[in-house]
């Protein structure tokens, strides 16, 4: 409507408009984020509002076990590479059809501590596109905290998070402003 409006203006007054982008849209910025874990590599697309709450527009998980058959050996078996590249092509594929402004790539301890991690990072860039960042245990236990914290509302509240994962545990108290032990 809007730009219906300014062509018949510009017809019937002479005056071409200026290029203007105008965003009719209720949100500030669409955002996936892509976990590769040791079990499982998860994907959520959100949309983040001018006042920066959150709705989730799409998530989806594929069990990979990125990590079967590492632990003690710290080798990431050359299959779930391959498998964890088709889960992480067809994830972006899935938040480039909600037309996300980024995409944001974590991994944590199954790759973290392997020997090869790399070479999944390497053939993520390479391949898809994708820069996956490894986190650290204590950045992990951060953002696991948070969103928990977030997501069952506990406000400035002290609450314990306990994050069983496929190779690592996190246990942390805090409220959902920040973690205050982990």
């Amino acid at each position: 409507a809007f730009r219906r409006s300014v062509c018949n203006n510009a017809v019937t007054t002479g005056v071409v408009p200026c290029r203007i982008r105008v965003s009719l849209s209720p949100y500030h910025m669409r955002l996936a984020a892509i976990a590769v874990g040791s079990n499982s590599v998860h994907l959520v697309v959100c949309r983040i509002r001018p006042d920066l709450s959150v709705e989730v527009a799409d998530r989806e998980k594929a069990m990979i076990r990125i990590g079967a058959g590492s632990f003690g050996k710290r080798h990431l078996p050359e299959a779930n590479i391959v498998s964890a590249l088709a889960s992480l092509g067809k994830f972006k594929r899935l938040a480039e059809s909600h037309n996300v402004d980024e995409i944001l790539v974590v991994a944590t301890s199954a790759v973290r501590e392997a020997d090869n991690g790399a070479d999944l990072i390497t053939a993520a860039r390479r391949q898809l596109g994708l820069r996956i960042r490894v986190i650290s245990g204590l950045e992990e236990a951060r953002l696991i905290h948070l969103a928990a914290a977030h997501a069952i509302g506990i406000g400035s509240a002290r609450a314990v998070t306990i994050d069983i994962g496929g190779g690592s545990t996190e246990i942390t108290i805090g409220t959902s402003a920040r973690m205050e032990m982990g």
